[in-house]
């Protein structure tokens, strides 16, 4: 079984983000995020354990974007609802502000009536609720497809990882395709770059097709947190730079 190091945490929505971020011109601008444990937030005493959209504000200038992280684990788009947390989101809304919607883990929960959602009925209402509040207050919705469970199956060809969201993702594309919003994949996204060969060629593919690092298995827990950290004093000095740029200018 082997895996790619990508961007830190599955953030492959920044290049959509960013695109609409520098078209829009918006002097100061918040990026909500509402999803479940897999983008919410957590301590130290948590860590290595770390949603994906708790280390997306290093990315932006912190000076004309904010990101606010109320993403909530074990919540479904139905229980993040009617707990009134999308209420919460809706009311701190402002023009020009962006909403990051990913629901799915918990959704498909058939045991659990106050979570679970049907892909094509109720999955989709509550969608078009985020959607219709965030437009109303000016906003822009993005919708995002959910990260991948650590579910592997062997093949021939390698370990790969399995699809986990299926209709969830299926019906989060129809949505977007329905009411024009742009749709990040991030579960292909990140199927695909944790399903890595070791042979030279896959190293080079995997870099050029978007990744910072490669790293197949076996392989450290200290290894894997170092190259992390790597990516992100990177991306750091990228922006620093940028910033000194602008000031320049």
């Amino acid at each position: 079984m082997k895996k790619i190091l990508k961007k830190n945490a599955a953030l492959v929505g920044l290049l959509v983000l960013q695109s609409m971020l520098f078209s829009a011109g918006l002097a100061k601008s918040k990026v909500f995020v509402i999803g479940d444990s897999t983008a919410s937030l957590y301590g130290t005493g948590d860590f290595p354990r770390t949603g994906w959209a708790q280390v997306l504000q290093p990315f932006f200038n912190a000076d004309s974007i904010t990101v606010d992280d109320r993403a909530v684990s074990g919540r479904s788009s139905k229980s993040f609802y009617d707990e009134g947390k999308w209420t919460a989101v809706y009311n701190a809304l402002n023009a020009g502000d962006f909403v990051i919607i990913q629901f799915a883990h918990n959704d498909s929960k058939t045991n659990d009536a106050t979570r679970y959602t049907d892909p094509q009925t109720t999955y989709k209402d509550h969608l078009n609720i985020f959607i219709s509040g965030a437009v109303e207050k000016g906003a822009h919705p993005i919708l995002v497809s959910s990260i991948p469970r650590n579910y592997w199956q062997k093949s021939r060809n390698g370990d790969y990882v399995k699809q986990s969201h299926d209709a969830y993702t299926k019906a989060m594309k129809e949505v977007a395709t329905e009411k024009n919003l742009p749709f990040v994949d991030m579960e292909l996204s990140a199927r695909n770059f944790l399903t890595a060969k070791g042979e030279e060629i896959d190293k080079v593919i995997g870099l050029e097709s978007g990744g910072d690092d490669y790293l197949t298995k076996p392989f450290s827990l200290r290894e894997l947190l170092a190259r992390v950290k790597a990516v992100l004093r990177r991306t750091e000095m990228q922006n620093q730079s940028a910033t000194n740029h602008e000031m320049q200018v």
